[in-house]
């Protein structure tokens, strides 16, 4: 109960964040007279490289709470899981219950890791209350709800947010697929929990310096280059997990390149919607994530299910693909339609896609 409704409050949140970033963005290209979509990638890229950095500093506290208030001091003791087979043949875990050490262990470690992330939460939550500041709705519809906008998104945009939903699902299902699946068959399983928050700093570190460095780099790349990089990263790591690798130099590559394509993923899939429906952005981003929670629901049943590791990756190959020729086949639609003076750099050309 306590995922459901964490979840409540972060769909609304995520939703409105991103959209007030496209307005930030477009004030911006107002005021500098840059290109928007430039604008858009270096918002993204700037909130998630602030965001992505959890990754790095949320680790390190779970590290040292870990080491302060765990009990155990060997190293089978670091390990979750009953077994000893790792990689592909990783068995999922069982708990002994009847373990007193762990269970006091545990209860302690998760006290104070959730008192330190919800003191943080508090003190963001102030932040945002004094320093944030409103948006003049006076160019909208006061008696728009989301509702109302979500349905919109659904008749109005259908065709070409349907070539968005692999893609979209896509990122759901990587960002589960490296915090319970990789992380736990080859991060935990070879090298214990106590060195998980520590090896974990990689992929944050590495995640949050793509989302600034890419957000950047928009100037002089296109789009479509830059998510084929991501989704060829993504092949080559998932081919790596296939091949059973798991020495812990190989881990720590793993790690970074899937940190790289999740800088690219997670800032510039919003670009995309943002570009794309900029007339309805606040139901484009709403079914974002919607259909992103597609994918974390696809990977933790699988989990759940306790399905073979080399079975989920292959799932997650075909989900990768899949939205790859979503996208291209959104990209070529677009590209032909410029015959018909849809200009890709007119924000009121609703329906656009960058190069």
């Amino acid at each position: 109960s306590s995922g459901i409704n964490a979840e409540y409050g972060g769909a609304p949140l995520w939703t409105a964040s991103s959209q007030y970033l496209c307005c930030l963005a477009e004030r911006h290209a107002l005021l500098f007279k840059s290109n928007l979509y430039h604008s858009y990638s270096l918002f993204f890229g700037l909130y998630f490289m602030v965001f992505l950095s959890t990754g790095v500093w949320g680790n390190l506290i779970y590290y040292f709470v870990y080491m302060l208030f765990s009990k155990s001091s060997t190293s089978d003791g670091d390990h979750m899981i009953s077994g000893e087979l790792c990689g592909l043949d990783y068995n999922y875990p069982t708990i002994n219950d009847d373990d007193d050490t762990y269970r006091d262990s545990s209860v302690r470690v998760r006290f104070n890791l959730i008192s330190s992330y919800l003191s943080i939460a508090v003190v963001s939550v102030i932040l945002l209350t004094v320093y944030m500041e409103s948006r003049d709705d006076g160019d909208q519809d006061k008696d728009t709800n989301l509702a109302s906008s979500i349905l919109k998104t659904g008749t109005k945009l259908n065709g070409r947010q349907a070539l968005l939903i692999p893609i979209t699902i896509w990122s759901g299902v990587e960002q589960a697929f490296m915090m319970s699946i990789f992380s736990e068959s080859y991060v935990v399983c070879n090298f214990g929990l106590k060195t998980h928050g520590l090896m974990m700093t990689t992929y944050g570190l590495t995640a949050s310096l793509a989302s600034i460095s890419f957000g950047l780099l928009r100037k002089f790349l296109p789009m479509r280059g830059i998510l084929s990089l991501a989704g060829i990263v993504n092949m080559v790591v998932l081919g790596v997990a296939l091949s059973n690798s798991q020495g812990q130099l190989v881990v720590h590559l793993c790690l970074a390149g899937w940190g790289l394509s999740e800088g690219i993923w997670q800032p510039q899939l919003s670009v995309v919607y943002g570009e794309t429906f900029p007339e309805d952005q606040i139901s484009a981003f709403s079914h974002y994530r919607l259909w992103e929670s597609l994918g974390f629901i696809l990977i933790f049943a699988l989990k759940l299910a306790k399905v073979n590791v080399a079975v989920t990756i292959y799932i997650a190959l075909i989900s990768l693909v899949t939205g790859m020729l979503g996208y291209f086949t959104l990209w070529w639609k677009v590209r032909k339609e410029r015959h018909l003076n849809i200009c890709p750099c007119d924000p009121s050309s609703n329906g656009t896609v960058q190069e």
